[in-house]
């Protein structure tokens, strides 16, 4: 149950990060997804990093 609701914060906050992202690139009119997939990439490997790690203090 616990790593449910982990995966599912950590989906949500990708997305809203992602967002974020993707609406300053149209503001500044890049066509470049760039800071999208940046963004995104490192959301989801500190998301990792962070249930491993939650993983680990628990066993």
């Amino acid at each position: 149950m616990q790593l449910k609701k982990s995966i599912i914060i950590g989906i949500l906050s990708t997305v809203s990060l992602s967002s974020l992202a993707l609406m300053g690139s149209q503001q500044a009119q890049t066509n470049n997804l760039k800071p999208f997939l940046v963004i995104g990439i490192v959301t989801l490997i500190l998301g990792a990093i962070a249930t491993y790690q939650k993983y680990l203090q628990q066993h």
